[in-house]
């Protein structure tokens, strides 16, 4: 495990999550945990975050046309 560069790290949040409009409370969070640990989200978790990252989700199942559907 290597140590976070925290220069490299906010030119990332800068030029990549701001520009495209991505939370700035999310990222205050982001840039905590980061801190002290490596951090993994899923895309549950970036809409329930409201990080701005996930803005339309969808359904998890999509009936494929040729069957019938049972559920």
């Amino acid at each position: 495990m290597s140590d976070l560069d925290r220069a490299e790290s906010e030119m990332l949040f800068q030029d990549y999550f701001r520009a495209a409009g991505v939370s700035e409370a999310w990222l205050s969070q982001l840039r905590i945990r980061v801190q002290h640990a490596n951090c993994w989200q899923t895309g549950e978790n970036l809409w329930k975050d409201k990080s701005g990252i996930i803005t339309d989700p969808i359904d998890n199942l999509e009936p494929r046309g040729s069957e019938e559907q049972r559920y």
